[in-house]
């Protein structure tokens, strides 16, 4: 859930201005040349709820099990929760 993984960055880094941030999100990249065809589609798509998700969640179409694992082993050493990028 894309929300709670910025809510938690929000919380966690202290930041002040939530808002902000959202709108952030929803911006593209200025170096949307350097991404790739599906990240292109992905950007331009019209569903915000749905872009946003798979935007997040992209990673894990290129990685396997033992990569997410140890990942979320790094992760737990900054002490965040996982169950935010789920």
């Amino acid at each position: 859930n894309p929300l709670k993984c910025i809510r938690m960055l929000y919380e966690k880094l202290s930041l002040t201005n939530f808002n902000s941030l959202l709108k952030a999100i929803e911006l593209p990249s200025t170096n949307i040349n350097l991404s790739n065809k599906e990240t292109i589609k992905l950007i331009l798509r019209n569903n915000d709820e749905l872009r946003r998700k798979e935007i997040v969640t992209k990673w894990k179409k290129k990685v396997n099990c033992e990569l997410e694992r140890k990942a979320f082993d790094i992760i737990s050493v900054f002490e965040i929760s996982s169950t935010y990028f789920k």
